[in-house]
C-alpha cells in the first residue's frame, strides 16, 4: 500500500507560549484504501421511457491514523496521541474506474447515468469499489407522462430602458446575445438541453417577437430601445409603465435597464424583478397544486392568489406583467439566479431551496408543491447541495435529512445550479398558470 506521509512541523510553535497543536498527515491515493462509499442519484424518481436519465454522485472515504502533538503547558510540554480520522476521496485521486455503479442484480451501469424501460415500480442500486459495496439507493420507476399539451408560443419583446446618465451598457445588448438567451430558454422547455430524470416537453416556445403592436417590422428583433432621459428611479418605473408596456396578451415584456436598483435598494450582480403571478380565475377550481404563490418580492412567504370571474385585470406596475433585469444580471455567468430562473418564478414556479433566516416554511407536504424535486438548504456558489425535508408533524421548520443526501444541482428553480431541466410537476403549474391567470397570457 503506497502512502505519502506529510509531517507539518512548525519550529517556533515548539517554543511558543501559545498552545499550538501539530499534527501528522497520512493521506492514500489508492482505492485499496477505501473504508466506505456512498451513492447518490439526482432524483428519487425516473421516467422509464427510454430517454429520461438518471445521473448519479458518490462520495469516497478512508481512515488514516494521525499522530496529534498538543502542546500541554507554557513550558513546552506536549504528549502525542494516535487517533483514527476519517477523509473523503475528493476528485481526480483515485484512479479512473476505481468506483462503479450496479443495479441491484449486479449488472454495470455504463459510467454515471442510467435509463430503462422497465415496467417495474421501482430500481435499485449500488456503488462498490476497493472491495467497499455502498447501501442500496432505490428510485421510482414512473411511465412517461401522456399529456397531449397543445403548443403555446410567447412572442417576446425586450426593452432596453436607458437614460441620460446609464445608456452605455444598455447599448452593448444585442438582438444575437438576447436570441441566444432564448434559444437556450427554449432548450430546457423542450427537455432537450440536458439529460433529465424527467424528460418533457412543456410545449412553450418563446420567441423574439417581429413586430410591434402596430404590426410594422421591428428595426431589431425583438428590441425595443428607449430613453428615459433625465429620469431616474422611480421615475422610469412610471415612464414606462405609462408608454412602454405592449399589449400583455400578446407580448411577454421584458425591461433590461438599472432603474430599479432605486425601487429595492440594493445593486447585486443577479438583480431582477419577478413577480408571480397575483390572480387567478375561478374557473380554475381543479388544479395540479394549491392556488398560492410566493408574496412580495423576497420575502418568500406564501399567500394565496386572488381570485376573479375573468382574465382582464388592471395593472399598476409594468412588473405585474413583466420582467425586469439589470445590465448586471443579463450578463452574469455566476448562476446565483439563472434566466430561467426568472422565468419561473413569473410563471408561478417555486423556487426549491429552503433559508431559515429569510423564509417561512411551508406547512404543506412539500416546499414547492412538486414531488419530483429536492428541497436545498440555501448555501451560496454551491452546485453541489444536500437534501432537506418539509416541515412535519414534529418539527417547526424544514429539517436536513440525515445522513446528509447530495446531488448536483440541476433545476431552474434551484440557486447556484446548471439550471438545465425543468421537472414535469412544473411543467404542469406552470402551464396552468398560462391558462387561468391574468397577465400570463401571452399568445401569438
Amino acid at each position: 500500500m503506497k502512502r505519502f506521509i506529510y509531517l507539518i512541523i512548525v519550529v517556533f510553535a515548539i517554543f511558543s507560549c501559545e498552545k499550538e497543536e501539530m499534527v501528522e498527515y497520512i493521506n492514500s491515493n489508492e482505492a485499496n484504501d477505501i473504508t466506505e462509499i456512498n451513492l447518490y442519484a439526482n432524483s428519487n424518481q425516473l421516467f422509464a421511457d427510454g430517454n429520461s436519465t438518471l445521473s448519479f454522485l458518490y462520495k469516497a472515504y478512508g481512515e488514516v491514523q494521525v499522530i496529534e502533538y498538543i502542546e500541554l503547558n507554557t513550558e513546552g510540554d506536549y504528549k502525542d496521541t494516535l487517533v483514527t480520522k476519517t477523509f473523503e476521496f475528493k476528485d481526480g485521486r483515485l484512479p479512473e474506474g476505481s468506483i462503479k455503479i450496479y443495479t441491484e442484480d449486479g449488472t454495470e451501469i455504463d459510467g454515471k447515468s442510467f435509463s430503462t424501460t422497465s415496467n417495474a415500480d421501482s430500481i435499485k442500486f449500488y456503488a462498490e469499489g476497493g472491495g467497499i459495496r455502498s447501501d442500496l439507493i432505490a428510485v421510482a420507476l414512473q411511465p412517461a407522462p401522456q399529456d397531449n399539451f397543445p403548443q403555446i408560443t410567447i412572442p417576446v419583446i425586450f426593452h432596453l430602458v436607458s437614460n441620460n446618465s446609464n445608456k452605455y451598457a444598455i447599448n452593448n445588448v444585442t438582438s444575437e446575445y438576447l436570441a441566444k438567451k432564448i434559444d437556450r430558454l427554449n432548450q430546457v422547455m423542450a427537455g432537450t438541453l440536458a439529460p433529465s430524470p424527467h424528460s418533457i416537453d412543456a410545449k412553450v416556445k418563446f420567441e423574439m417577437a417581429s413586430t410591434g403592436p402596430q404590426g410594422a417590422p421591428l428595426a431589431e428583433t425583438g428590441i425595443n430601445r428607449v430613453n428615459a432621459g433625465d429620469r431616474e428611479g422611480l421615475e422610469i418605473n412610471d415612464f414606462v409603465t405609462a408608454n412602454h408596456v405592449w399589449d400583455p396578451n400578446k407580448y411577454l415584456n421584458i425591461y433590461i435597464s438599472d432603474w430599479y436598483y432605486e425601487r429595492w435598494g440594493w445593486a447585486y450582480s443577479t438583480s431582477f424583478e419577478s413577480l408571480p403571478p397575483r390572480y387567478i380565475t375561478t374557473s380554475a377550481s381543479e388544479l395540479p397544486y394549491p392556488k398560492k404563490v410566493y408574496g412580495e418580492p423576497r420575502s418568500y412567504t406564501v399567500t394565496p392568489l386572488t381570485e376573479v370571474d375573468d382574465l382582464n385585470q388592471p395593472y399598476e406596475s409594468a412588473t405585474d406583467v413583466g420582467i425586469a433585469i439589470s445590465t448586471d444580471a443579463l450578463f452574469a455567468q455566476d448562476n446565483e439566479v439563472s434566466f430561467e430562473f426568472m422565468f419561473g418564478t413569473f410563471f408561478g414556479v417555486f423556487p426549491t431551496r429552503y433559508r431559515s433566516s429569510y423564509y417561512t416554511p411551508l406547512k404543506d407536504a412539500d416546499n414547492d408543491f412538486c414531488s419530483d424535486t429536492h428541497i436545498y438548504y440555501m448555501v451560496w456558489l454551491l452546485r453541489e447541495k444536500w437534501i432537506y425535508q418539509a416541515k412535519t408533524p414534529t418539527s417547526t421548520s424544514a429539517v436536513e435529512v440525515t445522513p446528509r443526501y447530495y446531488y448536483e444541482s440541476y433545476n431552474i428553480m434551484d440557486q447556484y445550479s446548471s439550471a438545465t431541466t425543468i421537472t414535469y410537476e412544473q411543467v404542469k403549474r406552470l402551464r396552468a398558470v398560462l391558462e387561468y391567470c391574468p397577465h400570463r397570457q401571452f399568445r401569438k
